[in-house]
């Protein structure tokens, strides 16, 4: 079975580079200021990478409010 890839949203600090970003993500588009959205596209495999970037504050998964 190939691997699938997962769409999540999330925020982006603004003092975090993309590319940091884009070395794990596939595919990153930045539509707002202040904390910028992105959408995550990640092979299954790397869906670990996201709560790791989570975990140390790069980004914030998008859970309809705006952080703070």
């Amino acid at each position: 079975m190939d691997s699938q890839v997962e769409v999540t949203e999330a925020w982006r600090r603004l003092d975090i580079e993309t590319i940091l970003l884009v070395q794990i993500f596939n595919d990153i588009t930045i539509t707002y200021e202040y904390w910028d959205v992105v959408h995550l596209s990640v092979d299954r495999g790397d869906k670990n990478a996201i709560k790791i970037y989570e975990g140390m504050e790069f980004i914030k998964i998008i859970g309809g409010h705006t952080p703070q």
